[in-house]
């Protein structure tokens, strides 16, 4: 079993980021997975074509 971390962060909604250039967005969600782990969500793009992606990480740590 692993033991839990002695760093204890606790969000009671999502934690969502946004923001904007002239051309480009950019989105990142801090969440939780279906096993309870943290992961880093990312999408950008531009804003006047369809052209982006998007990219998930698990979070490691908070230090």
């Amino acid at each position: 079993m692993i033991e839990p971390s002695p760093l204890k962060l606790t969000f009671s909604q999502d934690t969502w980021w946004r923001w904007e250039s002239p051309t480009r967005y950019y989105l990142a969600w801090l969440h939780r997975d279906l096993l309870g782990d943290w992961v880093l969500s990312r999408w950008w793009g531009g804003l006047a074509n369809r052209h982006g992606g998007q990219r998930h990480d698990p979070v490691v740590g908070f230090h």
